[in-house]
């Protein structure tokens, strides 16, 4: 499907003008020899440059370069009361548009809604969940759908932003009764419906789902950076496939403008954020080793505080660089062994033929170079906390070992016959599956089960958008303090770069990330280039 540059011009509400924008630059002035000539403007010129990921827009007057505005896609500019907004549009739709064949069209109609409804997210400052409220109001008008909801983080632990004519308990009981296929659907084909003989073989009963009388549920995916970030719900009285085709096009075409707005929202909260925190995030002010406060990191810190206070082991699952060994610090220092030894350990990091020494100590003469008799670091977190990262590196004959010890309660030095009782916690993390591993026969079974009394996920950088300007902040606070460093501002451009970036290597990259901008930043603020993250 070709899809073009659109550029649509607004004068008090009424669309006025539409052009397909090319590499060329375009100029709108009130003189006839502009590219677009409007009246309005009188003697101020507005001159737009495409760029890779966005579009230049400059004004001059009188013929002095005023002012340089870097704009997105889906992003109001306003002079006067023009109002201009570029959007990506489908190429039939574009042409029929403007041979002036195109029937009414939901289409023309939102991109009105959303003039005004921009205007007023300007003003007033608008959250995230209230650009979610705004856009599902609009979608239930356009739509006439009989109840619908927005969910972010569709993949992780959702969160419903916006509902209409559906609770928002009721909208999670939905969550749950849907079957777990659509949600597949949606995320790698796009809009997905689920209809009655389809709800029959998969739920129980669909009057369970919204409410009585529904017909049909579509799905439509809100996308940012080629990923679902959230999912728009809409349940129907009337079968949807009945419905006009062009119908589900518009609404999809709602659903990829919402993840454009969603964005440029989540950059505008977190650039305030930026801009008016004076003082160390709130997640430092309460003790937390951990920083955020996305929905993710919330039902973090539930997980731990629920986890803490009971003696059992814990797993620890995440991606290299997404904090494992902070949660179990975390776990521990909120844990009744927090005045104890918390004693980390690297499984990957050690020698095979040193994990057992290492691990359970030894009697002096042991081995070569056994001058002394040593404990074990299991010893020496008698009466505290013994973490083993990347525990699905241990080696099988340590994994009998270890079992034993967590079985018996005690443990025997290399060389010795004694044993000697030991009573820690054990926390244990990998970016590994242990369950798959041990499915594999790669990793003990029985162990599992010993060292999963509760497993705690860590999510991974890219699913905590809001999280990511507080992470920078604290960082480059924290390295510049550090090494005597003047602390320069993060630019606009620059968090943008970073909200679009995919950090592979999670938290640990972007600390690396901040510390190199903040070295090589030369200008007063840190600018895209400084990233070094192209």
């Amino acid at each position: 499907m070709t899809t073009l540059n659109v550029l649509y011009i607004w004068r008090k509400g009424t669309l006025i003008h539409t052009s397909l924008l090319e590499k060329r630059s375009l100029t709108l002035s009130g003189s006839e020899d502009a590219d677009i000539p409007l009246t309005p403007l009188g003697e101020t010129a507005l001159f737009i440059t495409p760029k890779e990921q966005f579009f230049q827009i400059y004004t001059m007057e009188s013929g002095q370069r005023k002012k340089q505005h870097d704009v997105g896609f889906g992003e109001l500019f306003t002079l006067k009361d023009i109002n201009l907004v570029i959007l990506k549009t489908e190429k039939t739709v574009y042409e029929n548009q403007r041979s002036g064949e195109e029937q009414k069209s939901l289409n023309i109609d939102f991109i009105e809604e959303i003039i005004a409804w921009s205007q007023n997210m300007s003003s007033s400052g608008a959250t995230v969940k209230s650009v979610c409220e705004g856009f599902l109001d609009i979608i239930m008008q356009k739509s006439q759908a009989q109840n619908g909801f927005i969910v972010l983080n569709p993949e992780g632990i959702p969160e419903i932003l916006a509902a209409q004519k559906i609770d928002i308990r009721g909208a999670f009981r939905a969550l749950e009764h849907l079957p777990p296929s659509m949600l597949k659907d949606i995320i790698k084909n796009g809009t997905t419906v689920l209809l009655p003989e389809e709800i029959k073989t998969e739920t129980k009963a669909f009057t369970t789902i919204f409410i009585k009388g529904l017909q049909s549920v579509a799905g439509f995916p809100i996308v940012i950076n080629h990923k679902v970030l959230g999912i728009i719900y809409l349940g129907f009285k009337n079968i949807l496939r009945e419905l006009e085709s062009s119908l589900q096009k518009d609404l999809e075409k709602i659903a990829s403008l919402v993840g454009l707005l969603l964005k440029q929202a989540i950059l505008r909260s977190e650039i305030q954020l930026t801009n008016q925190t004076a003082t160390p995030p709130s997640s430092l002010e309460k003790g937390r080793i951990l920083v955020g406060e996305s929905p993710e990191m919330s039902e973090l810190y539930r997980s731990i505080e629920k986890v803490a206070a009971i003696p059992i082991p814990v797993f620890i699952f995440g991606e290299t660089g997404t904090g494992k060994e902070l949660v179990a610090k975390e776990i521990h220092r909120y844990s009744p062994r927090e005045k104890k030894n918390f004693i980390p350990i690297n499984c990957a990091a050690i020698p095979e033929n040193l994990v057992e020494g290492l691990l359970f100590g030894h009697k002096k003469g042991a081995f070569t170079g056994a001058m002394t008799d040593s404990p074990g670091l299991i010893e020496q977190a008698h009466q505290g906390t013994l973490f083993l990262d990347e525990i699905a590196d241990l080696p099988m004959q340590m994994q009998i070992k270890l079992l034993r010890v967590l079985q018996e309660k005690k443990v025997r030095r290399v060389g010795e016959t004694q044993e000697r009782s030991v009573d820690f916690r054990l926390i244990s993390a990998s970016h590994k599956d242990l369950k798959a591993l041990s499915e594999k026969e790669l990793f003990r079974i029985d162990l599992y089960y010993r060292v999963a009394g509760a497993t705690i996920e860590t999510p991974p950088l890219k699913n905590r958008l809001g999280d990511l300007i507080l992470l920078a902040e604290t960082f480059k606070k924290r390295f510049c303090q550090q090494n005597n460093l003047p602390q320069k501002a993060f630019s606009e451009d620059a968090l943008k770069v970073m909200a679009e970036y995919p950090w592979p290597g999670n938290v640990r990259e972007l600390e690396h990330v901040v510390a190199r901008a903040s070295v090589m930043a030369d200008a007063e603020s840190i600018n895209p280039n400084d990233l070094g993250i192209f």
